[in-house]
């Protein structure tokens, strides 16, 4: 773990690097730990913030219906 705070070179608290890493199917074999879920949830909210965003700034003229399909397309790379 002290490897990857380092290399992140980024002030993280260790706890939350740890729950960043939690995936469910973990977190439930080994007694219910709190998993990474609530951070993806936030995570999704940032990432479709700064590609609306950037989307709406690049292209001023582009209608909302255009600008949306752009972004699901940034966004949604399942």
């Amino acid at each position: 773990m002290a490897e990857l705070l380092l290399a992140l070179q980024a002030p993280v608290a260790p706890e939350l690097l740890e729950r960043a890493l939690m995936h469910r199917s973990f977190a439930y074999e080994n007694g219910g730990l709190p998993t990474n879920e609530r951070l993806e949830f936030l995570g999704d909210s940032v990432l479709g913030l700064i590609v609306t965003d950037t989307l709406f700034r690049q292209y001023p003229d582009l209608p909302e219906g255009q600008l949306a399909k752009l972004r699901a397309a940034v966004v949604n790379m399942r």
